[in-house]
């Protein structure tokens, strides 16, 4: 059987010194507890129906999810060395901002589509890989221009370079049945 804490044994264990003592802090801690205890209940996860399979993943965004699209770029903006994939495939940088997997890689494994995203500019990219979801994302992007600027890099709201050429490129392979 699985003990749920009360609110007073969560207060006597912020007071006993580990964790700052301060009320907005509590309240801010209980607030989120009771959310995630909510949310752990009732459950916020989607289900798809058994006869449904998500056919592909693209991902935009910035250094959370760039599996190493900055390697393939003039930036000062790049994960391709140690410590960065320590816990990947034999240990060797991809470029992923992480030890590991990024969370579009989760995702991806998540729904059965393929274990690792792969990043767009790779130039070992297979069309396989282009059906089935690639990454635009890219490290030190930024909703600000200038983060961007800084770093070297495209915008983020503007689409990456190739983004527009996706379709065309992975169009060009498809059956008729997938289309």
């Amino acid at each position: 059987m699985e003990r749920v804490l009360c609110v007073e044994e969560v207060l006597v264990f912020l007071r006993s010194g580990f964790i700052p003592n301060s009320k907005p802090f509590i309240s801010i801690l209980i607030i989120c507890m009771l959310s995630a205890s909510y949310l752990h209940s009732y459950g916020c996860a989607m289900v798809l129906p058994k006869n449904v399979k998500l056919p592909a993943i693209l991902v935009f965004g910035d250094s959370i999810v760039d599996p190493g699209n900055n390697n393939y770029i003039n930036t000062i903006g790049k994960a391709n060395f140690p410590p960065y994939g320590r816990d990947l495939d034999g240990g060797v940088p991809t470029g992923r901002y992480c030890n590991g997997k990024v969370p579009s890689d989760l995702l991806a494994e998540e729904f059965g589509i393929k274990e690792l995203v792969p990043p767009y500019l790779d130039p070992s990219l297979r069309i396989n890989d282009l059906l089935t979801g690639v990454s635009f994302a890219s490290g030190a992007s930024g909703f600000d221009p200038l983060s961007s600027t800084l770093g070297s890099l495209p915008p983020f709201p503007p689409p990456p370079p190739g983004v527009s050429t996706h379709t065309p490129m992975a169009g060009g392979r498809r059956k008729k049945k997938r289309t």
